[in-house]
This record gives structure tokens, sequence and C-alpha cells, in this order.
């Protein structure tokens, strides 16, 4: 479950990030650098930097589906499929028997 959490709250993070900068975008915000001591290709690069972060983020956390361990998932799987098809030989077993 703490997974599942921190999973939650790191791809809001990264999607907070990533409509933070268009938000201040779309207000001008981002760019009025004349009372900043920034240089145009410095804000370029920070930007940059929040953008690679924010959507690395929101797909790391995709791709692991929210931090649940892929693994156990495929090995309780393969666990059931092999406990039917234990079920179904003894079944089997038991329909010759009759």
């Amino acid at each position: 479950m703490k997974k599942r959490i921190t999973g939650a709250i790191t791809f809001l993070l990264g999607l907070g990030t990533i409509l933070t900068i268009w938000i201040s975008d779309l207000a001008g915000d981002l760019w009025y650098i004349e009372h900043n001591d920034y240089s145009v290709t410095e804000v370029i690069f920070q930007i940059s930097g929040l953008v690679i972060l924010g959507v690395s983020a929101m797909l790391y956390v995709y791709w692991t589906e929210f931090g649940d361990d892929q693994e156990i998932f495929k090995v309780e799987r393969e666990n059931k499929l092999l406990k039917s098809k234990i079920e179904q030989k003894k079944l089997r077993k038991e329909l010759e028997k009759d």
C-alpha cells in the first residue's frame, strides 16, 4: 500500500510540475526576464530540466503501475495457473475412476 501511495504522490508531483510550467507560460510570467538576472538560455535550460523531471516521474509511475511490483503479480498468476492445472488433473483422475 505504501508503494501505491508513494507512486500516486510522485505522479501528482510530476503532473503538478508540468502544469505549473504550462500555467506560468500562459500567464506570461515565465519569459518575463527583464527584472531577473537570468538570461533566456538559463531560463530555457531550467524549464527543460523541470519538464524532463516531471515527464520522467509520470512515465516511471505509469510504467510500474503506480509502484506495484511486477514480479509478484507474475508469480501469483503462475501460482493460480498451476493450482488450476493440478485441480484439473485431480478431476480427470476422479472421472476416469468412475
